[in-house]
C-alpha cells in the first residue's frame, strides 16, 4: 500500500473553499502568519490551517487507510475592541460560519475520506471570539501574534481511503 500524505490531501479541499491553507506545529503556524501579515503581496486570511501532530490509526477496517483525529482552525483577523456580538456580526456570520460549512461539504465531496455526508462528519466546533490564552477570567493572552476571531474543529475523526495514483 502506497502511503497517504494526510497534510496534502486538503490542498484541494482548502482551495475548493477559498481561503488559504497552512499546516504545523503551531510555533510554525505563527511564524507563517506573522510573515504573511508583513507582505504587501500576499493576504493571509482567511486561513484554514491543521495542527499539527496527529495520530494516523491503522488497520481498523479493510479498504480504509488509515483512521486521523484532526485539529483545524478557521480564522480571520480581527480588532480588539470588538464585543461578542459584534464579532459575530461582522466575523463570524458572514465569514466564518461559510467557511467551516464549505469546508465540511468539501470533505464529504472529496472522495478521499469515507465520510460522504457534511452533516455526519464527527468533530467537536468551538467558536473563539478573540482568541487567547484562557485564564479564570477569559482571555490572558493571545494564542497567536495575531488578533483572530476562531472557529476551532477539533476531534475531526476521518477514515482515510488509500489513494490511487
Amino acid at each position: 500500500m502506497q502511503p497517504v500524505y494526510i497534510v496534502d490531501l486538503f490542498d484541494t479541499i482548502v482551495s475548493k473553499v477559498g481561503c488559504k491553507y497552512i499546516y504545523g506545529h503551531p510555533l510554525e503556524i505563527n511564524e507563517q502568519l506573522v510573515l504573511m501579515s508583513k507582505s504587501a503581496s500576499v493576504t493571509a486570511f482567511p486561513i484554514i490551517a491543521l495542527l499539527m501532530d496527529f495520530p494516523e490509526d491503522k488497520g481498523s477496517e479493510l479498504g480504509t487507510y488509515a483512521d486521523v483525529d484532526l485539529h483545524f482552525l478557521i480564522a480571520q483577523q480581527t480588532l480588539q475592541n470588538l464585543t461578542a456580538p459584534e464579532r459575530y456580526a461582522q466575523t463570524f456570520k458572514p465569514t466564518l460560519y461559510p467557511l467551516y460549512l464549505k469546508f465540511l461539504e468539501q470533505i464529504a465531496k472529496s472522495k478521499k475520506f469515507r465520510e460522504t455526508l457534511a452533516d455526519l462528519i464527527r468533530h467537536t466546533k468551538i467558536d473563539r471570539v478573540y482568541w487567547g490564552k484562557e485564564g479564570i477570567h477569559g482571555n490572558s493572552g493571545l494564542i497567536f501574534t495575531d488578533r483572530l476571531d476562531v472557529i476551532e474543529i477539533k476531534n475531526l475523526k476521518l477514515r482515510v481511503k488509500p489513494q490511487i495514483c
